[in-house]
């Protein structure tokens, strides 16, 4: 059910809302037994039953939270998702999510696909990117809205990278065959797929259906997969730097992907937003699934500090993260449209300077410095 389509009652109190027969059920939905609501546990079961993803049958029992249908970190079959990008917008508009941004590991190749299919379904497209990077504190992602998905230097840098990944691949197999995992580089190939970008969720994914992992993240995180494990073999990253300013210089908007993975301290935080602002980090990505309310409030306090704008996604891979939900996280994920309309703004103002620029339109915007090249971070 759509915003435009429920009570004006429940909307303006932000009450939950009634579904009808035939809503499907998502995460975050609630059920009336008749004296108390139930919400959904992770394994998708309300009282013991799985309700997720399964069509209403009991009108009157069940209700849906006000939320907005909005979300800004996806990833599909170019990058290390199960959704092609077409089948991706077409989830989403089964669910009712009516802006999207495609943000793929490391490479473009689904964006076209995303907004053709998003102009046919009608669901808004957000063309994007979430970039790897490494610093002295370890790894970082930095998520590009509004890009340029044709611009050169972007296009031919994420090549680049994608070769790389693709050379890692068979270093990565014949250091497990090492230690003894019967794996081949033809396990992984089957769950690379059509992906532009190879990398450990696919290496993850042949090594649970060997049976030596029971999910992908027990082997990305803390399995022989994770840092400083066999599995584990360095490539060449881009700084955060690096990544803020390809971004950018590819008319996009920087913004830092769920910040608590930096494993920094407030203060290390901190000072890590405070340099990357310095060279163009736009915003923070204060709505996650795995913020609690907490954390969201301290990552909104740390945005406004440098006077950046916030965004938020699900950081949605299909079935790969099946305890994630298209535009639901794990059924609290809220993103308000002032994220998107923040984006916009940026945008519009970015395209006005550059139209006034070849007008020959003088402004008093700072002109744009030419940095040596980072030395931190």
């Amino acid at each position: 059910m759509s915003l435009s389509t429920q009570n004006p009652e429940h909307a303006a109190k932000r009450e939950p809302y009634p579904l009808k027969d035939g809503d499907v059920v998502r995460r975050g939905d609630l059920f009336f037994d008749g004296t108390e609501y139930h919400t959904m546990d992770n394994a998708g079961k309300v009282l013991g039953v799985i309700c997720f993803g399964k069509p209403i049958k009991k009108p009157g029992a069940w209700f849906r939270p006000l939320v907005s249908n909005i979300d800004l970190h996806c990833h599909t079959t170019a990058s290390d998702g199960t959704f092609s990008p077409e089948e991706f917008i077409l989830e989403a508009k089964r669910l009712g999510v009516t802006t999207v941004a495609i943000t793929d590991h490391d490479t473009l190749d689904g964006i076209q696909e995303a907004v053709d299919a998003g102009e046919k379904a009608g669901v808004r497209v957000i063309p994007g990117v979430e970039l790897s990077a490494e610093f002295s504190g370890g790894r970082v992602h930095v998520l590009g809205y509004h890009i340029d998905y044709t611009d050169p230097t972007l296009v031919g840098t994420l090549a680049e990278m994608a070769n790389e990944r693709k050379e890692r691949i068979p270093k990565v197999v014949k250091a497990l065959q090492g230690i003894g995992f019967k794996i081949t580089e033809e396990d992984v190939a089957k769950h690379v797929g059509n992906a532009g970008s190879p990398g450990r969720p696919h290496v993850a994914s042949a090594l649970v259906e060997k049976g030596y992992y029971p999910s992908i993240k027990a082997a990305m995180d803390g399995g022989v997969l994770s840092d400083g494990q066999p599995g584990d073999i360095p490539r060449k990253k881009l700084s955060p730097i690096e990544c803020v300013q390809l971004i950018a210089n590819a008319g996009g908007i920087p913004v830092l992907a769920h910040p608590y993975q930096t494993k920094l301290d407030d203060a290390a935080l901190d000072k890590f937003v405070g340099e990357l602002s310095e060279w163009g980090l736009a915003g923070i990505e204060t709505y996650y699934s795995e913020h609690t309310p907490e954390m969201t409030a301290k990552y909104q306090k740390l945005a406004a500090a440098w006077h950046l704008i916030e965004t938020g996604g699900s950081d949605w891979h299909g079935t790969v993260k099946p305890g994630i939900e298209l535009g639901r996280g794990r059924g609290g994920l809220d993103v308000p449209i002032a994220c998107v309309t923040a984006l916009d703004k940026i945008k519009a103002d970015s395209s006005q300077l550059h139209c006034n620029s070849l007008a020959g339109v003088s402004c008093s915007c700072p002109k744009e410095q030419v940095r040596d090249s980072p030395k931190s971070y």
